[in-house]
């Protein structure tokens, strides 16, 4: 039961910063961070004007928060993916981006979903982080550096966000993308999570869209040095005369 609530706790915090990391902007923690320092040096509103400064950002990210929720471009995709892959190099593919909408798109981007990398609760509870053995007795009782292990091993490619040009009305634009994959095997491609900024630019919305497809990656490959034999491939000695 132990075991459980922690496995409960590290997922969802795992989730929970994944989340905030992709919804709220860098501009936007300032003003949450602002927020938070205002509110609370002015707390006794008869020495200090704090108190005037929070409730404005309060205002800021509550109608921020309000747009965001509106803010949900409507788009589809088609993916242009090469036949194959290979494991720990950069897979690039071409995207087009089709919007439906009579009105052009703006200030977008993208990103490519990947396969959740938590862990089940049976795989956290019977695959140890190698040299667990080694650490000492809270580390192994909590388990937050097994938890780490397996999030890496299983993230089977990375992606990063990519800015989307203008979209036109009834039009389509074409971009390149890139993802690296971490290993071989099937890559089981989810779909793109769009993501919109408020008019302020504190919070995102992201409207995920759906299309699995699937690439081979074939194993890494490593270079080796040019291997020369004299007198078989190279060429034959020169006869000395006597």
């Amino acid at each position: 039961m132990f075991k459980r609530l922690i496995y409960r706790n590290y997922r969802a915090y795992t989730g929970g910063v994944f989340r905030l990391g992709r919804r709220v902007t860098p501009a936007g923690w300032l003003v949450l961070v602002g927020m938070c320092l205002a509110g609370g040096f002015g707390l006794d509103t008869t020495q200090t004007l704090s108190y005037q400064m929070f409730a404005f950002l309060i205002c800021a990210v509550v109608v921020a928060l309000i747009a965001s929720a509106f803010a949900r471009p409507k788009l589809s995709f088609e993916r242009m993916l090469p036949k194959f892959g290979t494991a720990g190099e950069p897979l690039p593919y071409q995207l087009i981006v089709r919007n439906a909408t009579g009105r052009a798109q703006k200030g977008l981007s993208i990103i490519e979903q990947l396969p959740d990398p938590r862990p089940s609760f049976e795989e956290f509870v019977t695959t140890p982080e190698p040299g667990e053995e080694k650490r000492n007795w809270y580390d192994r009782s909590q388990g937050w550096y097994r938890w780490e292990y397996l999030v890496s091993k299983n993230t089977v490619a990375t992606a990063s966000e990519t800015p989307l040009p203008a979209v036109p009305a009834k039009g389509s634009v074409e971009l390149s993308m890139e993802l690296v994959p971490r290993r071989r095997g099937f890559l089981r491609l989810q779909g793109f999570t769009v993501f919109a900024p408020d008019p302020f630019g504190i919070f995102r919305a992201n409207r995920p869209s759906s299309l699995p497809e699937t690439v081979l990656i074939l194993p890494k490959r490593y270079a080796i040095p040019a291997i020369e034999l004299p007198g078989i491939f190279g060429t034959p000695p020169m006869a000395t005369l006597p």
